[in-house]
């Protein structure tokens, strides 16, 4: 059964939970409502019932159920912590492009930026030079914070625990909090929002880089691994929800952007990003999933360009 059909909620499944989410799919929308809710889950029970045919052996490095019911990724669950700089690494000048944009909205002083699941601290040394302010950057995951540590060593970068719903700052404490490719890992994003207006300042900014739903037929890998569209579709967010979400926490939307992000310089690169599995959508599929798709991205030849994907910029002021 193909899982983009189930997402779209066309047909039916002999899986019960499966078969009750892609009908309360096809009730909504026939409605008029949202079904982001009913969508998420089915996505989940889809990914769960995938995953229960991944040997032991995939089970630690795959999603856990836990991860897949949530739609959240566990990383301390995984090695991703490993992986993800063989696919992630950014250049200065990329992350120049998403930073470029915050600096009109911000004081000429920024006294602290919250880099809100900073991962491996892939964007907190450009954060600290572009503003010129101290960054503490804040991760639940505790293999990616130790790799972040690993990784950077500026004077005014440091790491500390903590997640989106409870960030270990004092109220106001902050001028920008920055979000890049973490909010759809968020749990409770009305919380999340919540929990960043607390800390800060009036007047403050939340910045939120990621991948939505609305730009996923530009993400090219995706052809070649429909299960993992089909995840991406359930949890990635949506531009209108996310800055709705934002709006009912007291923001102003302030900024959005979609920014052409080079991911690779060729296709061949691109495989090779790929096929080193750091991406999130990819660790969940089953390994016969992704070894198809990884085979047919190396027999395409789409041309000499380089890859481009569009990553939207968020930016909301706190009142």
């Amino acid at each position: 059964m193909n899982p983009k059909d189930l997402l779209a909620g066309t047909v039916a499944s002999d899986h019960p939970r499966i078969a009750s989410q892609a009908g309360a799919v096809r009730e909504r929308e026939a409605s008029g409502r949202p079904a982001t809710r009913e969508r998420a889950l089915l996505g989940a029970w889809w990914s769960a019932r995938a995953s229960a045919t991944l040997p032991a052996s995939r089970a630690c490095v795959g999603y856990p159920l836990s991860c897949i019911l949530c739609g959240a990724m566990r990383y301390d669950e995984t090695d991703q912590a490993q992986r993800y700089d063989a696919a992630r690494a950014i250049t200065r000048e990329a992350q120049q492009r998403s930073l470029a944009p915050l600096r009109p909205l911000l004081p000429t002083s920024v006294r602290l930026v919250v880099d809100l699941g900073c991962g491996t601290g892939r964007f907190s040394v450009a954060l600290a030079e572009e503003f010129g302010a101290p960054v503490i950057g804040v991760d639940p995951a505790r293999t990616m914070l130790a790799k972040a540590r690993e990784n950077v060593s500026h004077p005014r970068v440091t790491f500390t625990y903590g997640e989106s719903s409870a960030i270990p700052m004092p109220d106001g404490a902050a001028d920008l909090v920055f979000v890049s490719m973490a909010y759809h890992h968020f749990d409770d994003h009305r919380a999340a929002a919540r929990e960043m207006r607390r800390v800060l300042a009036p007047g403050g900014i939340v910045a939120i880089r990621n991948s939505t739903v609305d730009a996923l037929d530009q993400f090219a890998f995706l052809e070649y691994f429909p299960a993992a569209r089909a995840h991406a579709e359930a949890t990635l967010p949506r531009r209108g929800p996310l800055t709705a979400s934002m709006r009912a926490a007291g923001f102003a939307a302030v900024l959005h952007q979609v920014i052409p992000h080079e991911m690779a310089p060729t296709w061949a690169v691109y495989c090779d990003k790929a096929a080193a599995r750091a991406y999130s959508l990819l660790v969940m599929i089953s390994d016969e999933d992704f070894e198809a798709g990884i085979s047919a991205m190396r027999r395409a030849e789409p041309g000499p360009e380089p890859i481009i994907e569009p990553i939207d910029l968020f930016a909301f002021r706190a009142p």
